[in-house]
């Protein structure tokens, strides 16, 4: 087996562990916080250092919220605001990918309640948020095509969930009820050891991607599924990296009213 997927497939049988310890709390919310914790600190680990991780909430220059997101990764040259820990507000000109983590990714249809339906909730507000980057910082060079992502990527990473024909299935259904670009980018299920990756070029070169109008690709790789999400979004920090776009913090910020004497002269 290469070293990488043998790396990952270990790294998945320890995040499964330690999430299985994390049962010890008895208490859902307890358990919840501590399998987040679990990913962001494999990802903390793994990620270059010119990345951070936090939780909290994503803004937009239109005060457009995202609500509580599970974790936040942001460029270490971008600004956060820090309200405790690693808990704080992210701009979306600062935010290179956002991460919601599901203990167990329970399905439903659009009108029941259920962990995915929440957590595609959240990725919709995280996707509705209006970025005004200078370069934009999701563009790549696949095959000497352009390709960029249209807005904030994000991703779900499950202990556990349904077998992935039945997930593609869910998603389908919301799709139709909310627009395939409101849809997570990448849906990691542990257990059942599988990622779904959106089917665009993003990811998959024109000649790569699949041929029918499949929504998600299933990854292959036995065992190495943390490998793939891993690989999405380390596009992404590159992505981010190479273009280094600029902070429009005046966006942020409320008009400079006019000196008097100023518009006395106007």
């Amino acid at each position: 087996m290469p070293f990488l997927n043998e790396h990952f497939a270990r790294v998945r049988r320890t995040l499964l562990d330690k999430g299985d310890e994390a049962k010890l709390a008895q208490h859902a919310g307890i358990m919840g916080t501590a399998r987040e914790l679990i990913v962001s600190e494999f990802l903390r680990a793994a990620f270059p250092s010119t990345c951070n991780f936090m939780t909290g909430e994503i803004i937009d220059t239109h005060d457009g919220r995202s609500g509580q997101v599970d974790i936040i990764i942001v460029p270490a040259f971008a600004p956060r605001f820090v309200l405790a820990g690693h808990s704080g507000i992210a701009l979306a000109e600062g935010t290179i990918a956002a991460i919601e983590v599901k203990s167990t990714l329970t399905t439903s249809s659009p009108d029941s309640e259920s962990a995915l339906s929440s957590a595609l909730s959240t990725v919709r507000k995280i996707k509705e948020r209006q970025v005004e980057c200078e370069p934009w910082p999701w563009v790549a060079n696949k095959g000497g095509s352009i390709v960029s992502l249209s807005s904030i990527p994000a991703s779900i990473i499950a202990f556990k969930g349904p077998p992935h024909s039945n997930l593609e299935n869910a998603l389908a259904t919301f799709s139709d009820r909310f627009g395939v670009d409101s849809l997570p980018n990448t849906i990691t299920v542990l257990e059942q050891d599988y990622t779904l990756i959106r089917n665009d070029d993003w990811y998959f070169s024109k000649k790569g991607k699949e041929p029918s109008q499949k929504l998600y690709v299933a990854m292959p790789d036995t065992g190495a599924c943390l490998a793939d999400v891993f690989n999405y979004l380390m596009m992404c920090v590159q992505s981010w990296t190479f273009c280094s776009p600029f902070t429009p913090l005046s966006s942020y910020l409320s008009p400079v009213p006019t000196p008097r004497s100023e518009r006395r002269n106007i």
